[in-house]
């Protein structure tokens, strides 16, 4: 017979009062639990435009339960290389958007790596080749740059760029993943709409 439980926070202590109550003993931890700390936990994540009626683009998070775009230019729970570099990565945006008015700008993606950061452009049309490489010089050591246009997947401007990549040391594993992928069930050419809407607590509006 199936024992059919639900998803809870109680089951474990439910199971381990069983096995003890019924048969003397107690379930051993298959491994340490995952934990973070109250800041720079988060490796990934995607900041939205939105027009600033200026002829410019707003960057941040979108406001809960609204579509409003509010401009950010640091958060804590971003790693710090990349909340310290939020005011440097809007200023190369807005350069960008006036070059490349009608490509449509919809996003930055970022992720953080072991090796490398990387910056994903979401726009509707592509990106002329001058005004990304503008962007790419922008970058501080060790940011690569991606770009992804429409429902195409990302692609790095630099081919030999290194792998985007993080550790389990306890268990020996190394984990790639590309760039654009904020979750590990997404598809490449996926919004991840609900990433989105996240807004970090403290994050500091521009």
């Amino acid at each position: 017979m199936r024992l059919l439980m639900p998803r809870s926070p109680s089951n474990s202590g439910f199971l381990k009062n069983s096995s003890s109550a019924s048969a003397g003993c107690a379930p051993k931890p298959y491994c340490r639990r995952f934990t973070a700390g109250r800041e720079h936990y988060r490796s990934r994540t995607r900041l939205n435009t939105a027009d600033d009626d200026r002829g410019g683009l707003l960057l941040g998070y979108q406001a809960k339960r609204s579509r409003r775009i509010v401009a950010i230019d640091s958060c804590p729970v971003l790693p710090e290389q990349v909340s310290g570099s939020l005011k440097d990565l809007n200023a190369a945006l807005q350069k960008l958007h006036r070059a490349a008015p009608a490509a449509g700008i919809e996003a930055l993606e970022i992720c953080a790596g072991e090796q490398a950061t990387a910056v994903n452009i979401r726009s509707r049309k592509p990106l002329p080749a001058a005004a990304l490489a503008a962007f790419a010089g922008s970058l501080k050591t060790g940011w690569q740059l991606w770009q992804q246009h429409g429902r195409n997947p990302p692609q790095p401007l630099s081919p030999d760029a290194p792998p985007l990549d993080y550790r389990l040391p306890e268990f020996g594993l190394t984990m790639p993943f590309p760039a654009g992928r904020l979750y590990p069930n997404q598809s490449a050419a996926e919004p991840a709409d609900g990433v989105a809407r996240f807004v970090a607590a403290g994050c500091a509006a521009a």
